[in-house]
């Protein structure tokens, strides 16, 4: 169960709810404040808190005089009993201590400053990720990379890439917008998007906070593809259905031409018989 303690803003009251990673509005716990949208420093959080706004929204529209800068306190300081549960310590082992110092694994962290590339498996297979190539190398050898190109899409949330993925051949499949059935061995693959496969990486390639961005993307000892059949995708079978029942309108369509041509044939024939001699 979800250990919750309070804290108020500006008079309005949240829940910290360190698995849920958020300040959840007390008077509607299902929306409130992501710590992601948050900066993270040494000392604190700071948010861009909006006072007619009780959550998170889009602060690019609206009156700069209604937007104004909190401090939050760490989640070590806000929910200590959460923080020494989900990270596996005491509650005394975390005084003294950040929530980067907690949260952010320094040997996995310095394991991808010497080098290491994150991995990730994929069906059994284990692939090995290359910022600079942005493609998924097989740790094996055996086959070819995966590459993140034109037949990988980004999710809507952008967290995650989508692929179809056949994983006995280890490859993906281009998305045909025109299939009329599920073809045999392919799946749809999830996998983390760029910040989350290797954050280190894109913290060098983008210039990014280092701290502000592990604390929120914090480097995973492993990963493994979530890899769904076709058929239990509502997108894909609405798409199998569309599309067998455009076919089945089609072939219709060229049997009703086909047989009205073949009765114009007819007609123009008798016509062309002339009177017997």
């Amino acid at each position: 169960m979800t250990l919750l303690t309070d804290y108020e803003i500006l008079g309005v009251s949240y829940l910290v709810d360190v698995d849920r990673d958020m300040l959840l509005l007390v008077e509607d716990p299902e929306i409130g404040l992501s710590f992601k949208n948050m900066h993270y420093t040494d000392t604190h959080y700071l948010l861009k808190y909006n006072r007619l706004s009780p959550v998170d929204g889009d602060n690019s529209k609206v009156n700069p005089g209604q937007i104004v800068d909190v401090p939050i306190p760490h989640k070590v300081i806000l929910n200590p009993v959460a923080m020494a549960r989900k990270y596996g310590v005491t509650v005394e082992a975390l005084k003294g201590r950040t929530d980067y110092d907690v949260m952010v694994d320094q040997d996995l962290l310095n394991q991808r400053i010497n080098g290491k590339l994150p991995e990730i498996s994929i069906a059994g297979s284990d692939f090995i990720y290359d910022i600079k190539l942005n493609a998924l190398l097989p740790k094996d050898k055996i086959g070819g990379n995966l590459m993140i190109g034109p037949d990988v899409y980004l999710s809507e949330d952008e967290m995650h890439y989508t692929f179809l993925y056949n994983p006995v051949k280890r490859e993906i499949v281009h998305y045909d917008r025109n299939m009329v059935e599920f073809s045999a061995g392919v799946f749809m693959a999830k996998i983390p998007n760029q910040l989350r496969l290797d954050p280190y990486g894109m913290i060098e390639k983008l210039g990014l906070h280092v701290k502000d961005t592990l604390v929120k993307f914090p480097i995973q000892k492993s990963m493994t593809a979530q890899l769904t059949p076709l058929s239990e995708l509502y997108f894909f079978k609405a798409l199998v259905l569309k599309n067998r029942e455009r076919l089945i309108v089609s072939d219709k369509w060229i049997s009703n031409r086909t047989s009205e041509k073949n009765k114009t044939t007819k007609k123009v024939k008798k016509k062309n018989k002339g009177n017997r001699l």
